[in-house]
């Protein structure tokens, strides 16, 4: 009996020991944020096209001819180009009940380190009436990530319009904040902060 004991004791040993290196050392598969007591919004993006189009970071805005955009024609750019006349997206048009932002996520943040994000997905909190931009990737604790030298490095971003459906929000000021987060297969490192504040109509 006391053999039988002895040996589930260092089965389950073992176990924790196998799991702790899979976690230190094996990346989970990268998926959307589920928060409690958040609901998910199905966005639409419309993104940046290398060397044709930019979009110009901005305060979000329910009027799409508020939004700015740079566009590239015969090597030489225009200085700004209307977001409604955009020939690569021609369903891009004012939507009621929609609220545009330009953002991206930062393809490396954490001191310099390079870390390339695997996506992101949007939640609405009701309570608090937060508008949360997750941008995830999948990494074990212990990772080499790029390093990024510089004197000030700046986040890297790939710009992209989205378009937020708001029909499900009351009327009123919204904040927005982006949490950066790394997802492991115990316990995800996650990094919020407020990006900027809105309004629904």
């Amino acid at each position: 009996m006391k053999r039988k004991l002895t040996s589930a004791i260092w089965l389950a040993f073992g176990l924790v020991v196998i799991l702790l290196l899979a976690d230190a050392f094996a990346a989970p598969i990268a998926h959307d944020v589920h928060s409690p007591g958040a609901t998910p919004v199905s966005i639409t993006r419309f993104d940046d096209i290398p060397g044709k189009l930019d979009w110009v970071y901005g305060p979000p805005t329910q009027d799409l001819a508020a939004i700015r955009c740079v566009a590239f024609a015969a090597g030489s750019s225009q200085p700004k180009c209307d977001p409604t006349q955009v020939p690569e997206y021609p369903k891009l048009g004012q939507e009621p009940h929609t609220l545009y932002m330009v953002w991206g996520c930062a393809s490396w943040f954490v001191n310099g380190n390079g870390i390339l994000l695997d996506g992101y997905n949007v939640e609405w909190f009701a309570s608090s009436r937060t508008l949360v931009l997750h941008c995830y990737t999948g990494k074990p604790w212990l990772y080499f990530p790029q390093r990024v030298y510089g004197i000030a490095p700046m986040p890297l971003r790939a710009f992209t319009l989205l378009a937020v459906p708001t029909s499900e929000m009351a009327s009123g000021a919204i904040h927005i904040d982006e949490d950066d987060r790394l997802e492991h297969l115990i316990g995800d490192q996650s990094t919020e902060y407020q990006l900027a504040t809105g309004t629904v109509s």
